[in-house]
């Protein structure tokens, strides 16, 4: 009776697992919506540029200009500024790149900031940013 038992409970939970996984909310498995999502042709990797593949790596330098762009307009001497340490993150959906730069501020000392950058627009810590930025920074997997 007690093997019956446990073979009918083996037998239950085998046709209901399958429905309650499938129930819950974004299970990428069972959520039909993730079939119609178009893949990315290039993964977005975490981490250093240099131990990620080399089609990370060449769709990080097909950016770099527009990022390097983006962190020079908020330097006071762009032509000063050398980007260390770039590794890769991710906001939302948005692959971006993070490091350090180190420039030459308008007193004439070398300054070394924190940086994360999109094409479009790059963020530099700040004394006043410091509390936001270090959360961003978390976050997005860019801490080092």
């Amino acid at each position: 009776m007690l093997a019956k038992t446990a073979l009918c409970a083996l037998i239950g939970a085998a046709v209901l697992a399958p429905q309650a996984i499938a129930q819950q909310p974004n299970h990428p498995f069972f959520d039909p919506a993730s079939e119609s999502r178009p893949t990315p042709t290039v993964e977005i990797g975490r981490g250093r540029v240099d131990f990620q593949t080399s089609a990370q790596q060449a769709r990080v330098q097909r950016l770099m200009p527009q990022i390097e762009k983006a962190i020079a307009v908020q330097l006071a001497n762009p032509d000063s500024a050398e980007l260390k340490g770039l590794r890769t993150g991710r906001y939302e959906k948005a692959m971006i790149v993070c490091g350090v730069v180190d420039s030459i501020a308008a007193s004439g000392e070398t300054e070394k900031r924190r940086f994360m950058a999109r094409p479009t627009i790059a963020t530099l810590e700040t004394a006043d940013n410091s509390q936001a930025f270090r959360a961003g920074w978390k976050s997005t997997g860019c801490g080092f």
